[in-house]
């Protein structure tokens, strides 16, 4: 199921029921989620935290090809927008992350 996020409210808009997903503890494996298909629920905002004191996180949202945003150690960085996929790729042979997704129902994020 595809979506047009110009038909969506604003990911940031507290008036659209949502709910936090339990937190993931990540190490050196990928994490990778695709909301729609696994949680039939549209994601509206991450919240990744990279406890690893040396090495970062490459965080890409909608398609492995685009952009990766990259998180420094000792760092987090939180999304505020909608997605149905999000990929966590450690970036060392150690490593410490938190992955914790924000889900909506993507009926009520309609305008």
């Amino acid at each position: 199921m595809a979506f047009n996020v110009e038909t969506l409210k604003s990911a940031s808009d507290d008036n659209i029921p949502s709910f936090l997903r339990q937190a993931e503890n990540g190490t050196t494996s990928v994490i990778s989620h695709n909301t729609i298909y696994e949680w039939s629920k549209i994601g509206k905002g991450a919240r990744i935290i990279n406890n690893d004191a040396v090495n970062t996180l490459s965080v890409q949202l909608h398609d492995p090809n685009n952009t990766a945003q990259i998180i420094p150690p000792n760092s987090e960085l939180v999304i505020q927008e909608w997605f149905s996929t999000i990929i966590v790729t450690p970036d060392g042979s150690t490593g410490s992350f938190q992955l914790t997704i924000e889900v909506s129902n993507l009926n009520e994020a309609r305008k």
